[in-house]
């Protein structure tokens, strides 16, 4: 079986330590599962949270599965205190453009 990740780290890519993504799940449980994250990730590493947030519309129900999983990223996103917790954890929060 081919690494993946061992090849685009062969070829130069850079890529993060650590990728925390929660497809499935309410609210709380995906607040909960971030949280606990933030206590395990090890110092001076390089840590993505994965999130697909959207309004749930026509469009969005026509196209996709995951629907109001992208609204609970999206309150997720929205909620100040989940931010306070990341950023209080010492983490700097970036968009994908910053890389």
């Amino acid at each position: 079986k081919v690494d993946t990740n061992q090849k685009f780290l062969e070829r130069g890519v850079k890529m993060t330590d650590y990728i925390f993504e929660q497809i499935k799940g309410t609210y709380e449980s995906c607040y909960a599962g971030f949280i606990k994250s933030l206590e395990e990730i090890s110092e001076d590493t390089s840590t993505e949270f994965f999130f697909h947030p959207a309004y749930v519309d026509e469009t969005i129900l026509k196209y996709t599965s995951l629907t109001y999983d992208r609204e609970r990223d999206l309150k997720l996103l929205q909620d100040q205190n989940f931010k306070k917790i990341i950023l209080d954890s010492g983490f700097t929060v970036i968009d994908f453009s910053s890389i």
